[in-house]
């Protein structure tokens, strides 16, 4: 006879780790967050809420951090330094991809054609050219092969301006205008204050 004493037997429903589980899971697409910490912050994703305001120019966040990290653009802090070459940058991603000049390593190539790329994510986003599936512009006849590009180029139709230079002042239409515009002031570094330019210019180099 196997013990009968509720006790001894192990609910599903009241067990520790399984409840833990069950408490921090998105009810909304089902991922597991390791606490309900986490789990506060993934729902802002599903709900929109950005409640982290950069106090100098207005833009929101859903995280703490990420705001933190923002506000190097306005301060000028630089903590991420290339153990290579001393260079210094506003935001850890933009170390990593200056990494990559320092080395010829291209170890993504492409299946279809010869090209080969320094990271998959690139690789991934040109192996969309060779399927031939198109994302067309419901506003006008472009069209692209990457949904990130139409919904770049949509900014182009919108009266709304979310890409603000804060060097001239200007209100841009889309992420890839704003990443042409901050390239000219690059061409013009010498005339402006340094910090102020290379944290603009990584900051576009994210978008």
């Amino acid at each position: 006879m196997f013990p009968t004493d509720p006790k001894s037997r192990s609910d599903p429903l009241t067990d520790s780790s399984s409840g833990e589980k069950t408490r921090n899971c998105c009810p909304v697409c089902g991922r597991d967050c390791f606490k309900a910490s986490a789990l506060q912050k993934h729902l802002r994703i599903h709900s929109g809420e950005r409640p982290f305001q950069c106090p100098t120019c207005r833009k929101s966040f859903v995280q703490l951090v990420h705001m933190t990290e923002h506000q190097r653009i306005h301060t000028g802090e630089k903590p991420f330094t290339c153990t290579i070459c001393s260079k210094s940058f506003t935001f850890s991603s933009a170390l990593r991809r200056h990494q990559r000049v320092h080395t010829d390593a291209r170890p993504f190539q492409c299946s279809v054609c010869p090209k080969t790329f320094k990271q998959l994510c690139v690789l991934k986003n040109h192996q969309l050219t060779h399927t031939g599936v198109r994302y067309q512009c419901p506003l006008c006849s472009k069209s692209f092969s990457r949904a990130l590009e139409l919904t770049y180029h949509i900014d182009v139709h919108s009266d709304k301006n979310p890409y603000f230079c804060s060097i001239c002042k200007k209100n841009l239409s889309g992420a890839r205008i704003f990443r042409k515009h901050m390239r000219k002031h690059e061409s013009d570094k010498p005339h402006m204050g340094a910090a102020t330019m290379e944290a603009e210019v990584e900051l576009a180099e994210t978008v």
